[in-house]
């Protein structure tokens, strides 16, 4: 029966025969494995830490015009008798609306970004967990702890931060339209937004993910189970070129 790392050897195409050819490519595949991984985690902070600083960047963009704000009831009405004095507050108020639909938007995107970067540093540690054994033994995968207790998830923790970052962003959309609009737009104004983004979210969620990612090489394992399954990604198709003297070669 053919074995997990049976099937892990022959997608990488790295025969276990012993070899020295074999050995010199199963220790470079190592070796780029743990390369790729410490370059993903250095990557997954920095684009973190970039979509922290776009979010600091807007929160400090809108406290500073909030607290300088000179907002008058009577320009809130889309049609005001006084128009000339109005015009200051009402690009006031577009730039208000426009931070914040850059901060909502950003917390969005910090949140899958994150998922999407944690996938990879997952992938690359996969790949060490498998190739280690002959290199360095179980290293990676043995933890000397003290007490058998799972320690806290540094990523799962800032993907917390990222959640409550966006769910804020829509806080200060409904309180804001409380206190300037009343208790009535909250089911005329941000209701209906929240549903109409909710929609486009599930309708658009599937374009945000891989595209051609690939076919697991054997069956899926049931959801409460923590197997790990192979999924081989497919060779490049080969696009037919019409040569001169009117014979096919391929190419990529």
């Amino acid at each position: 029966m053919k074995t997990l790392q049976d099937s892990y050897f022959e997608a990488l195409g790295i025969k276990r025969s012993g070899n020295e050819d074999e050995e010199k490519k199963y220790r470079e595949a190592y070796d780029k494995a743990h390369d790729i991984r410490k370059f993903e985690i250095e990557m997954y902070w920095r684009r973190s830490a970039y979509l922290w600083t776009l979010q600091g960047a807007a929160l400090a963009g809108l406290a500073l015009i909030l607290s300088n704000s000179t907002l008058d009831e009577e320009c809130l009405h889309l049609v005001s008798n006084e128009a000339d004095k109005c015009r200051r507050e009402w690009v006031e108020l577009v730039v208000i609306v426009a931070i914040w639909c850059f901060g909502i938007f950003t917390a969005f995107v910090w949140l899958f970004l994150l998922r999407g970067a944690k996938f990879w540093q997952n992938n690359w540690e996969r790949h060490v967990d498998l190739l280690e054994d002959r290199i360095s033994g179980a290293l990676y995968k043995t933890y000397p702890v003290k007490n058998f207790e799972a320690p806290y998830s540094v990523s799962k923790l800032n993907e917390l931060m990222a959640g409550f970052t966006f769910l804020m962003w829509i806080l200060i959309g409904v309180v804001a339209v409380l206190i300037i609009f009343g208790v009535s737009a909250l089911a005329t104004i941000i209701v209906p937004i929240l549903a109409l983004s909710t929609f486009l979210f599930f309708l658009f969620e599937p374009e945000l993910r891989m595209s051609e990612f690939g076919e697991p090489m054997a069956g899926r394992p049931k959801k409460s189970s923590d197997e790990t399954i192979l999924v081989l990604r497919g060779k490049p198709r080969l696009a037919e070129k019409e040569t001169q003297d009117g014979a096919a070669s391929s190419r990529y």
